[in-house]
C-alpha cells in the first residue's frame, strides 16, 4: 500500500511540474491578457466624428519604414514601409464613441481615420482593465495619401 501512495505522490508532482495541458491553455488564451479600449473621436472644434474607422496598431509599425537597397550611405532612401496591420478595428457611432472589447494587453496606438482626417493616441491596455481615451482627428497634409509620406510623383531627370 505504501508503494502505491509513493507512486501516486510522484505522479502528482510530475503532473504539476509539467504544467497545464494544451486544452487548458487554449481556454485561458481566449480570456487572459485582454482588456477594453473605450474612447471618443472629435475634430479640432471638439465636435464628435461619426463613422470614423478606429484601429489598434503596434506603435511605429509602418512609420519608420525600411531602407532601400544599399542603405542611405549608398544612395538608398527610407521608404514608408507597409501599412500597419491592425490588431483590432471598429467604427465610431453617431456620437463619435467607440469600444474595442477583448483588446490584447500591451502598448498600442489607436489610429482613427475619417474622410480626409486622421488622429492617433497611445494607450496601455491592461488585462481585465478598461482604458478610456480621446482622439482628435486633424486634416491630413496636402498631397499625402493615407499615412504614407511622399506620395507624389517623382521628378524626371533631364538628359543632356
Amino acid at each position: 500500500m505504501k508503494l502505491y501512495s509513493s507512486l501516486f505522490a510522484a505522479f502528482v508532482v510530475l503532473a504539476l511540474l509539467a504544467g497545464p495541458t494544451p486544452s487548458v491553455l487554449k481556454a485561458d488564451e481566449a480570456t487572459v491578457g485582454k482588456g477594453t479600449v473605450k474612447g471618443k473621436v472629435t475634430d479640432l472644434q471638439d465636435k464628435p466624428v461619426a463613422h470614423a474607422k478606429v484601429m489598434l496598431v503596434v506603435p511605429g509599425q509602418g512609420k519608420q519604414g525600411k531602407r532601400a537597397a544599399g542603405g542611405p550611405a549608398n544612395g538608398g532612401r527610407a521608404t514608408s514601409g507597409p501599412r500597419p496591420e491592425p490588431i483590432a478595428t471598429t467604427e465610431t457611432d453617431e456620437n463619435g464613441v467607440f469600444t474595442m472589447s477583448a483588446a490584447p494587453a500591451g502598448n498600442w496606438l489607436v489610429v482613427c481615420r475619417s474622410d480626409k482626417n486622421v488622429g492617433r493616441e497611445r494607450v496601455v491596455v491592461t488585462a481585465g482593465g478598461t482604458i478610456e481615451t480621446k482622439v482628435v482627428v486633424k486634416p491630413r497634409p496636402e498631397g499625402k495619401k493615407g499615412h504614407r509620406r511622399g506620395g507624389g510623383a517623382q521628378k524626371e531627370k533631364e538628359v543632356e
